[in-house]
This record gives C-alpha cells, sequence and structure tokens, in this order.
C-alpha cells in the first residue's frame, strides 16, 4: 500500500520545480500525520508552505533542486513512503565537512526496510552508513548527487524504491537510465503514477520497456496550471474498516 503515493508526489515535486521564485498550488492534498511530517522535512531542505481557502489548497515555494542543508534530522515518524523518497533526495544535499544528513523515523518506522533501495544507491556510488541495523533507518547519507547513467533496482519489495530513484533523477549529472530486475514489475501501476506526475512538472521520462526508462536530468519546471489537483490514493480506501 502508498499511503501517500500521489500526494507525496506532489509536495516533492512542487518544492524542487526550477522556478523557485514562483510557487506551485496543491489542491486535494491528504490531510494526514503523514503529509505533515513530510512537509515539516520539505521545509528543513528549503521549502516552505501556506495553506490557503480553508486549508483545501497548499501554496508551496520549491527551491529549484537547490536544496539547504537540514540543521536537524529529517525526522518522518511512520511514514514509510516520505523516508524511502527523501533517502534518494538527501543523495542531493549539499552536506558540510564531516556532516550528514540524517533520515530516520520513530520505532515501527525502523522496523520497514529499506536495504534494497540503499543498496542500489550504494552501488551508484552514493555515501549512505547505517546509524544501527544494516537494512533499517536511521540511515548517514552524505551529499554525492546522482551520476546517471545506468541505474539497477530491484521493485520487488516496494515501488516506493522506484519511485524514490525516477523523482530525483532529473537532478543527476547526466540522463539515468533506470533498469528494474523484475521484467514485468507488479508495481507498474505505481511507476506510472510517478511518470504521470513527473510529466505534470516538465519531465518526460521515455519508456523503453516496463523494467527499462530513461529519464533526462532536466531539472523541474513549474506546472502551467494555477492549480494542480492532487488525485486521491485509492488503494488507501480499499481496506475494510
Amino acid at each position: 500500500m502508498i499511503l501517500l503515493s500521489f500526494p507525496t508526489h506532489s509536495l516533492y515535486l512542487s518544492l524542487t520545480h526550477t522556478n523557485n521564485i514562483g510557487t506551485t498550488r496543491l489542491e486535494g492534498l491528504l490531510h494526514s500525520d503523514d503529509t505533515q511530517v513530510m512537509m515539516r522535512a520539505l521545509e528543513l531542505l528549503g521549502a516552505s508552505f501556506v495553506w490557503e481557502q480553508d486549508a483545501k489548497i497548499l501554496k508551496v515555494r520549491g527551491v529549484g533542486g537547490k536544496f539547504r542543508f537540514p540543521e536537524k534530522e529529517l525526522y518522518l515518524s511512520n511514514a514509510g513512503t516520505a523516508s524511502r523518497f527523501l533517502t534518494s533526495v538527501a543523495t542531493l544535499v549539499p552536506c558540510p565537512k564531516g556532516k550528514c544528513v540524517v533520515v530516520t523515523g520513530n520505532e515501527r518506522a525502523q522496523e520497514r526496510p529499506i536495504l534494497q533501495l540503499v543498496k542500489a544507491l550504494r552501488q551508484h556510488g552514493c555515501d549512505i552508513d547505517y546509524r544501527n541495523n544494516e537494512g533499517f533507518l536511521p540511515l548517514e547519507i552524505k551529499g554525492t548527487g546522482l551520476r546517471g547513467g545506468e541505474f539497477k533496482i530491484s521493485g520487488k519489495i516496494s515501488s516506493q524504491y522506484i519511485s524514490s530513484v525516477m523523482l530525483s533523477a532529473p537532478y543527476a549529472a547526466k540522463p539515468l537510465v533506470l533498469k528494474i530486475a523484475e521484467k514485468h514489475p507488479t508495481s507498474l501501476p505505481y511507476i506510472k503514477m510517478t511518470i504521470a506526475a513527473m510529466k505534470q512538472f516538465g519531465v518526460n521520462v521515455e519508456t523503453i520497456a516496463d523494467n527499462h526508462y530513461i529519464i533526462p536530468n532536466c531539472g523541474y519546471s513549474a506546472p502551467s496550471d494555477d492549480v494542480v489537483q492532487v488525485e486521491a490514493d485509492a488503494s488507501s480506501a480499499t481496506y475494510v474498516v
């Protein structure tokens, strides 16, 4: 289940668009604890948010891909989607000498697997260490950036690993060629959702096959629409209460 799939995409994409003087307005954003912790983490990276129209619309001021080093840990409570997305984001954050970005969460979050994402990022040249247990938060991440070129990853455990890399890929040093280990990923609908969200913000992902994508290193641009409608997460409505 991706509890904050499209809303979290939109928050991140609004933060990173290249027109950092302008703003993006999001309508239909899910009001939840996960959204709030994601917003707090993005504020530490330089974003700013203002609720409008009785909290129906969120105005986001982006940073144009120029992230600010956070003076605090990126604490994400139990928001699994946010922690996985921000793991790739943290590789793009310039770090002062001897410092790193810490991505962490509560006790339950520190039981959620993140090994395959970290493994793929490490193989791509990223500098990531586990503070406590191998394969789990907290993570200590240095700002190596993404070098682009071939990037291999498995999506068998979670589509969020793939979305995490895709969302940050437009800021790689060169176009990123994403190759997913599974020929027909079970997470394909969520991959397509990520691609659709990126297109709204000016990035056209080239689909070679269901497990093969080329992502240009063009950065993001603000949508032409005055207000971006956030798609509801239908998957969260399919569970019996």
